[in-house]
């Protein structure tokens, strides 16, 4: 949002102010969710322009000298955040909410400092390998954090809460099951197990008696060069979420590796796949087990063979596949969409609102 749409927001008091990491449409999908809920929400992604083209010059400056963009996403939180100063001190929003956050200016940490209304934040990231995320947390009233462990950190105002996925977006399509396996996501430095997975498969018989399809990036070390996915067809290194969508509604089977250092994280896609109205097969991790259950809503493996067995009895029994796609799609739908997280943020400000009055 830019400078003269928050100040024709003067002329109604907004309930929420979002100031979101974009993540996959996440943002989008619950500014959707707190609308379905009757509140109003302005919603500022502020780090959609670094998505826009770029020269030449300005790709190879960023290599090289702010890999990620992460300098330019810095100044644009904090630019987002003097826009909307004036509305923050005149009392304008009921709540704040920081997902993900980045480093703050002198001024910034004023602003949010002397605050009256309440501030939430939503880790998307650990705190040890993505510290950015850490001053805004800080100074939150409330924080959810994305990985159970971080919760530590804020004893008595956190919550582990996974991140959702949008209903709207991911949902059966009824379009024709003609992608057997499909495996998505980054196979850059912090994804090893996945590309090691992806290669393992695209080695295998599995992918020359099946149609195997890979979405993903990798990073830009030299061995990110080297990647060898053998009989997969490498679809795209990036796609919106409608075409990510449309491919989990597409696939027998999704398979869904988290990243390395994932102890007690769950990634979107989790919920994800089965909203999409597919089968998962996922990692054995103890901690899904709260959310979802295996064998039930989605099946697990521990290991390469486990991992091809699987897979063969997945695609090969239609009743077991579509018996857990089903089961886990219901269970995701009524738990865990981003009309649900919602929800509970809604209550949640509810409650610090009424503890500031």
């Amino acid at each position: 949002m830019d400078s003269s749409k928050v100040c024709d927001s003067e002329k109604k008091r907004q309930r929420l102010l979002v100031l979101a990491h974009e993540a996959g449409g996440i943002p989008e999908g619950l500014r959707k969710g707190f609308l379905n809920a009757g509140s109003s929400c302005d919603l500022c992604v502020y780090n959609r322009e670094v998505f826009k083209p770029h020269t030449l010059w300005s790709r190879a400056y960023h290599k090289f000298f702010d890999p990620g963009y992460q300098e330019d996403i810095r100044k644009l939180f904090n630019k987002y955040l003097k826009i909307y100063a004036e509305a923050i001190k005149e009392r304008r929003y009921s709540s704040i909410l920081v997902m993900r956050g980045n480093f703050l200016d002198k001024a910034s940490k004023k602003l949010l400092s002397e605050r009256t209304v309440p501030l939430i934040a939503w880790l998307y990231d650990p705190l040890s390998s993505t510290p950015l995320q850490e001053e805004v947390s800080k100074m939150a009233d409330f924080v959810y954090c994305v990985w159970k462990s971080d919760c530590a950190v804020f004893p008595g105002h956190s919550e582990w809460l996974p991140l959702g996925y949008d209903d709207e977006i991911y949902k059966p399509s009824g379009n024709t099951k003609d992608i057997d396996i499909l495996l998505s996501g980054s196979i850059n430095s912090t994804y090893r197990k996945r590309r090691h997975v992806l290669e393992f498969l695209g080695r295998s018989g599995l992918s020359r008696k099946f149609r195997c399809v890979f979405v993903g990036s990798t990073g830009s070390s030299l061995k990110d060069f080297s990647v060898s996915i053998g009989n997969f067809d490498w679809l795209a290194k990036r796609v919106p979420p409608m075409e990510l969508a449309n491919l989990q509604s597409r696939a027998r089977v999704c398979v869904n590796v988290h990243r390395d250092d994932s102890v007690d994280a769950i990634n979107p896609s989790f919920f994800s796949i089965p909203g999409s109205g597919s089968c998962q097969l996922a990692e054995k991790k103890e901690h899904f087990r709260e959310f979802l259950m295996p064998g039930e809503d989605y099946e697990e493996f521990d290991g390469e063979d486990e991992l091809i067995g699987k897979l063969e009895i997945l695609l090969n029994d239609e009743k077991k596949r579509v018996d857990i796609a089903m089961s886990g799609y219901e269970k995701a739908r009524r738990n865990h969409s981003l009309k649900v997280r919602a929800l509970k943020l809604l209550s949640k400000m509810a409650e610090l609102e009424a503890q500031k009055k």
